[in-house]
């Protein structure tokens, strides 16, 4: 099929999208910035309002080949923030299809992670992102998550540039890859390290950094409590000492800052017994998501897709599997994380945000 030219972005139908791809392609590769910008930004606008899924596939490989200029060259930075928001809609639509450019971008960016601009933050976001939506196997997602816990606790492992922002990114980051790592193998072997990525922060009273850091808490104190639930777990009874230590020390952050004390407050109560959930009417069914694994997820699909998640939980089998919501497709029609549905974690649901 001969594709189509692109003259005028607002010209395009984007309901035929697919006859633009080869033209929009060549323009990716363009030596001038305004015409590559214009290509992401058309490709963008396709995924809005529609799930376009593996129906992308013939096309991925050298979106990505000819995106990489774009990523990777520190001057082009409102490109650069185009082109890894288009690899993270493509990461969340293709899933572990993708999974041989998201390796080799997530390789990349923690090889070279000290050169890491306070300007390029959003790279950290991007790798947790295909990570979490493109790794099919949970002892990838493991490297990345003790490369990120490096950076955090060791600080000859830092950029030289690191500072508070760095820390909010990357432990976001981290919250991320922890939701596709399996309750039990976190807790052998990343929870000390993760402990005392806490206590280092709460000990040098990073206030900007808290929202973030309370976050963390509340999701590891989630997977703690899912896993001595679980008949694999023998001899771990740490969870009400974990509550117990970090519920004190919340208690006692003294600020200003309304957002963070709402904040606080919602960690006490969780940490108390409380639940977390938001409804969203998917497929015609009224469907509460809960549970901070499954919070931090969607937070993610959030910042990805903007105000156009319900098409992606609505048409995308992939999440809605991972997020145990109602499906459209039968099992076995595509491929999806194995390791994920195996860890599905279930809540019960609450009709308030917090409820204890």
């Amino acid at each position: 099929m001969k594709g189509r030219d692109i003259k005028k972005k607002n010209k395009i139908n984007p309901d035929q999208w697919d006859q633009y791809m080869p033209d929009l392609i060549d323009k990716l590769c363009s030596a001038k910035n305004d015409v590559r910008m214009i290509a992401i930004e058309t490709i963008l606008d396709f995924f809005k309002n529609r799930f376009i899924g593996d129906d992308f596939l013939p096309f991925a490989e050298k979106v990505y080949e000819s995106l990489k200029d774009s990523i990777f060259r520190k001057e082009l930075k409102n490109e650069q923030e185009s082109a890894l928001n288009l690899i993270c809609v493509l990461s969340m639509n293709l899933g572990i299809e993708f999974e041989e450019h998201a390796n080799e971008f997530v390789r990349t960016i923690l090889t070279y992670v000290k050169e890491i601009g306070p300007n390029e933050l959003n790279r950290f976001f991007a790798v947790a992102f295909l990570t979490r939506f493109s790794f099919n196997n949970e002892e990838s997602c493991q490297v990345v998550l003790e490369r990120l816990l490096t950076i955090l606790n060791n600080k000859r492992s830092r950029p030289a540039d690191f500072n508070d922002d760095y820390f909010i990114a990357i432990i976001e980051s981290l919250s991320i890859v922890i939701t596709c790592i399996s309750h039990e193998n976190f807790f052998t072997q990343n929870y000390d390290n993760t402990t005392q990525l806490i206590d280092n922060i709460l000990e040098e009273k990073l206030e900007i950094v808290y929202p973030s850091l309370l976050r963390l808490i509340a999701l590891i104190s989630e997977k703690m409590t899912l896993y001595e639930e679980s008949p694999s777990c023998n001899s771990f009874n740490e969870s009400q000492s974990f509550i117990s230590r970090y519920k004190s020390q919340i208690s006692e952050i003294e600020s200003r800052d309304n957002n963070l004390l709402q904040i606080i407050e919602d960690t006490i109560s969780y940490l108390d017994g409380g639940n977390i959930s938001e409804q969203y009417l998917i497929n015609g069914n009224e469907v509460w998501i809960s549970g901070h694994s499954k919070k931090t997820i969607i937070s993610a699909i959030h910042k990805v897709c903007g105000g156009h998640i319900i098409e992606q939980l609505e048409k995308n089998v992939r999440l809605q599997w991972e997020l145990d919501l109602p499906y459209k497709l039968p099992i076995g029609s595509l491929r999806v994380k194995t390791s994920l549905i195996q860890n599905a974690e279930k809540t019960s649901p609450s009709k308030k945000k917090i409820n204890k």
